[in-house]
């Protein structure tokens, strides 16, 4: 009986066992929905936190008519009680949205939410694997195909701008760091990206040091507006990759020699352009007839190595194509590529031509002449890096800078700072300001790499031109009241552009919020970054009463006097006594010899204080360079840019020798010319009389209505493609 009863109780238990297996159940481990939405054609994958599942979509998102999406067919869900199948839509345009999903029994609750981008902003869509994505974080040079889709937030109907094979990698030193990172994007063929002009690279900088997103951005208006050269031209964008969102994002140029970017020919067209290939130099038997290594010979063709050059102070150090000159200054060469296969820079002589002048460029900065600054240096363009990094108290001010080279046969022969760039880490990033904000970035004697835009200060021309430039913008740095509240152009500016993406920014804090290391702070709200913009508010009207006072600082300052030569002391041997002896006849007044010592009396000279003299400055419409030849002795030297006697063109001085003087027409004046005729020979604005030898590349750039160009017998080289649509006619 009991062994009867034992066995009742064991099927018993059996039986609610099997019940218990078949029964649907709450599930007691975590699973993950697959499920994602498509839109347009386009799979969105949504962030998952706290078991709810939040899609960050583009504004142009239809939420009323939002299919779902996913493939293993073991899961099931019901809204309410209708059965959803993959494929089929639902309605989430109240914002969210809650049905059960069942995977193999279990059921658990699944709560979909959407969250819509910023209709100001377009949508970057990157069509890529999971997998893909894995292998560009994986490593920095890591290459993935991909389909770049530019989508218009604001289209109705076809919102797709434009769609192309491309491909995407990492960039940045050490922004590739974090986890919000940069990239680059390589269009297959040339495209024009939101009305920016066509070209095939474009770099994604993410902000990833800013919480606002909105330095970068000012700091490129800036640029803008006070006139610096080839200021990378932007959008913001929202970033998707893999269907996954990646957060707001700056779409911009990529600071490289090409048309409509920095418009420079560099030595890589030099060479393309004179072999008629696309080959590198170092693939190639070539040789030097010069001691300067500024012409490669090849084949009995001249190639031209004097530039552009696109360069970069840095002070991180890359593998390859860097160099470092006697002052510790760690020089990037960016462009150009062709001129070694990656061999040692140290080791190439193709090289050297770039590496000694930036060494000339930098003895004559720590010099004392400024004649000899001005062989080497744009004085314009550095004063503007000078204010755009100062008064944003740009963090690596003292150590990143870009810079470019023109060459000397096309262009000035002169470095050129900019584009400007990287401009995340400034306007006070780390909120440290307290009351005034006085604290000073581009310092004098700093051991960073980009060291010369401070120590420049050591020559009055630069510091005029500094300050010339801040009076002529001076609007800019401008405190205003308005109802009451201190504002500035720049304050308005910053709250205008945040404006833009202020729905994509809460997407933004969403999907990396809790991301280790990003803007040095792990875990943020909407709410930081709402201070961090009223950060950048305060900042650019605070600022403006530090930079007048330095302003007026600089406006003071006086050039270091070049030291005066210790005299030479040349030994003297000690003169011979003279001896006096009284005559034989008074015996009794007999003296003792007597010895006169005349000593040396060394004449120390009169201190020579080498006074620099002032240059005067150009007009607003002149170049950037003084007119030199204006002086006490009317005196021009190479690099020298002066108006003609009838103020028609601006010219370059190309060499003196023997009081013959070479020019290059440089700049048309006069747009409104149909036909110009380049003379032989031109009178200076000084009087001198100088032979036009060459013409610059962009020397008729704006002149549209020209048709004619006829070019003097004395022209040795007439610059391919310098005008579009212009007869050229040479004389014999």
């Amino acid at each position: 009986m009991k062994k009867r009863y034992i066995l009742y109780v064991i099927n018993f238990i059996l039986i609610l066992i099997v019940i218990m297996l078949k029964m649907p159940v709450k599930a007691s481990v975590e699973l993950v929905f697959p499920g994602k939405i498509v839109v347009d054609g386009y799979e969105y994958a949504p962030e998952i936190k706290n078991g709810i599942y939040t899609f960050l979509l583009p504004e142009c998102a239809d939420t009323s008519k939002l299919k779902v999406s996913w493939s293993d067919e073991l899961w099931q869900a019901k809204l309410g009680e209708s059965a959803i199948n993959s494929g089929d839509c639902i309605d989430i345009s109240k914002g969210e949205c809650t049905f059960n999903a069942t995977y193999d029994g279990t059921v658990f609750d699944v709560k979909y939410v959407v969250m819509k981008g910023s209709e100001s902003i377009p949508t970057l869509y990157l069509d890529m694997s999971d997998k893909d994505v894995a292998f560009v974080h994986d490593d920095k040079g890591n290459v993935a195909d991909i389909i770049a889709n530019v989508i218009n937030n604001r289209a109705e109907d076809d919102n797709r701008i434009l769609s192309g094979a491309a491909e995407v990698k990492g960039r940045g030193n050490v922004s590739w760091t974090r986890a919000k990172k940069s990239y680059q994007i390589k269009f297959a063929e040339k495209q024009d990206v939101l009305g920016m002009g066509k070209a095939k690279k474009w770099i994604l900088l993410p902000s990833s040091y800013d919480l606002s997103m909105v330095r970068n951005a000012v700091a490129f208006e800036l640029a803008n507006k006070i006139g610096m050269e080839y200021t990378p031209d932007y959008r913001y964008v929202d970033l998707y990759m893999s269907g996954r969102y990646y957060g707001v994002y700056i779409l911009c140029e990529k600071p490289e020699m090409k048309k409509n970017r920095i418009d420079v020919n560099s030595v890589d067209d030099n060479i393309e352009n004179t072999l008629g290939e696309d080959v590198r130099l170092s693939d190639v038997e070539y040789e030097f007839n010069n001691k300067d290594y500024s012409t490669a010979v090849v084949g009995g063709k001249r190639i031209d190595l004097t530039g552009g050059y696109n360069l970069e102070f840095d002070n991180y150090p890359e593998s390859r194509y860097q160099f470092t000159t006697n002052k510790g200054c760690r020089v990037t060469i960016n462009e150009p590529e062709m001129i070694s296969n990656g061999k040692d820079i140290m080791e190439n002589d193709a090289y050297r031509y770039i590496r000694e002048f930036m060494q000339k460029a930098e003895d004559a900065v720590y010099g004392y002449d400024e004649e000899e600054v001005l062989k080497y240096i744009d004085i314009k363009s550095f004063a503007l890096m000078y204010i755009m990094k100062d008064f944003t108290a740009e963090g690596d001010s003292n150590r990143n800078m870009h810079i470019w080279k023109e060459s000397d046969i096309t262009g000035d022969g002169l470095l050129h700072a900019g584009p400007a760039w990287d401009y995340d880490c400034s306007m006070d990033r780390d909120n440290l300001a307290i009351g005034k904000i006085d604290w000073q970035t581009v310092t004098m004697n700093s051991d960073g790499s980009g060291r010369w835009l401070g120590d420049l200060l050591r020559h009055k021309v630069y510091r005029d031109e500094i300050v010339r430039q801040y009076e002529l913008h001076k609007e800019l740095f401008t405190t205003v009241k308005v109802n009451n509240v201190k504002t500035s152009p720049l304050r308005e500016m910053a709250l205008e552009i945040a404006a833009t993406y202020a729905e994509s920014s809460k997407m933004d804090t969403v999907r990396w919020t809790g991301a280790e290391d990003f803007c040095k702070k792990q875990n943020f709200t909407d709410a930081d970054r709402e201070a961090s913009l009223k950060v950048v508010a305060a900042f650019v009207v605070n600022r403006n009463d530090y930079f007048a006072e330095r302003m007026e600082e600089i406006s003071k300052m006086e050039s270091p006097v070049k030291p005066t030569p210790k005299p030479t002391m040349t030994p003297q041997s000690t003169p011979k006594p003279t001896v006096i002896t009284q005559p034989t006849t008074q015996p009794t007044d007999l003296m003792s010899p007597v010895q006169s010592t005349v000593p040396l009396q060394p004449t120390t000279p009169e201190p020579v204080q080498d006074n620099i003299s002032s240059t005067t400055l150009p007009d607003n419409d002149s170049v950037s360079t003084p007119d030199k030849s204006i002086g006490k002795k009317n005196k021009i030297k190479k690099g020298d840019k002066i108006k003609d006697k009838s103020k028609t063109a601006i010219y370059l001085v190309k060499s003196v020798k023997n009081g013959n003087i070479k020019v290059s027409l440089y700049k048309l004046l006069k747009k409104n010319k149909k036909t110009f005729k380049v003379p032989k020979t031109v009178k200076l604005s000084n009087g001198k009389k100088a032979k036009v030898t060459a013409i610059s590349k962009n020397a008729f750039k704006g002149c549209k209505k020209l048709r004619k160009i006829v070019v003097g017998k004395n022209v040795k080289s007439v610059v391919k493609n310098v005008v579009k649509n212009v007869k050229i006619v040479i004389l014999n």
